[in-house]
């Protein structure tokens, strides 16, 4: 019992802080990191005595901590986007044409509109809206899930 307790409490010291910072990256409250990396542990503790023979018992933790977050995330996720109230009733809507820049939140900075604007009207790859925007490739990638995270917590926030 020693030799597991000493096993777990050690990589428990070790691997507390990294886990809990990549938890805390992908989810919308610090509690939930910090319950997410405790069932990590929880579930490494109640497999301690397979698992101490395991070649690397820190890379099992990350993946299971991935998984539990991946969980979490789905089960948070509020469902659909009630629509605008400001919309005509659908009988109004044979003659008028709307476009993605007017149903973006008013609160959207141009930055996120612009790189939202590229990609859904526009119909950009990350590669053609990098070019435009006179960024690398994967800075575009960044731009773009800022911009949609943002999008849609102000869709939300009922402030559109």
């Amino acid at each position: 019992m020693t030799d597991k307790w000493t096993w777990f409490e050690s990589l428990y010291r070790a691997s507390y802080s990294h886990l809990l910072s990549v938890a805390a990256r992908r989810l919308p409250r610090w509690e939930l990191a910090e319950d997410a990396v405790q069932e990590a542990f929880l579930r490494l503790w109640t497999r301690a005595d397979q698992l101490i023979r395991h070649p690397n018992p820190g890379g099992w933790l990350m993946v299971t901590l991935l998984h539990i977050v991946a969980h979490l995330l789905q089960s948070d996720c509020p469902g659909p986007l009630p629509l605008p109230e400001y919309l005509p009733a659908p009988g109004c809507l044979e003659d008028m044409v709307f476009t993605l820049s007017d149903a973006l939140p008013a609160g959207l900075s141009s930055q996120d509109r612009e790189v939202l604007l590229l990609f859904y009207e526009g119909q950009c790859s990350y590669r053609e809206a990098a070019g435009l925007l006179g960024i690398s490739i994967s800075n575009c990638g960044v731009r773009l899930t800022r911009a949609r995270r943002n999008c849609r917590a102000l869709w939300l926030a009922g402030e559109a």
